[in-house]
């Protein structure tokens, strides 16, 4: 089995409510070194979240640490993948040969769903996502009468 592992995977497995339904989806969470700006067709987060998502699939299931069977997984079973790294010249580089990612209005964000995979890739920088953590926590304190 391969060592390499998503910084983040959330399995939508609920404690009181077991479900056995593999075309919940599962999301991975790629965070990438900021600043990095040396992203190749060979060596990338997008590239890196397929494979990822291969090993998933070719596992057929979700396990604890332990060896406890959490879910299955289908050829089916659709992922979402956030990818978390700065929008460098050579990662807008690969995303323009390996995707049809679209920037999010108002954003620095990109998006892409690959059908072939069933993955929906979400790629942000540390500074969005930062922002919209800031910004939902002033209206959430604002709500709350504590801003």
């Amino acid at each position: 089995m391969s060592t390499d592992r998503p910084d983040i995977t959330l399995l939508d497995v609920s404690l009181g409510f077991q479900s056995e339904d593999a075309n919940q989806p599962i999301t991975i969470v790629e965070f990438k070194r900021p600043k990095r700006d040396n992203y190749t067709l060979a060596d990338n987060p997008i590239s890196q979240v397929h494979s990822y998502v291969e090993q998933f699939r070719g596992a057929r299931e979700a396990v604890k640490f332990d060896g406890t069977p959490l879910r299955t997984i289908s050829a089916d079973t659709p992922f979402t993948c956030h990818i978390v790294a700065d929008i460098t010249d050579s990662l807008i580089s690969v995303m323009r040969q390996l995707g049809q990612f679209s920037q999010r209005a108002g954003t620095s964000s990109y998006y892409w769903w690959d059908a072939n995979y069933k993955i929906f890739i979400e790629i942000s920088s540390f500074r969005e996502v930062l922002n919209s953590a800031k910004a939902r926590n002033q209206a959430f304190f604002k709500h709350l009468g504590i801003d």
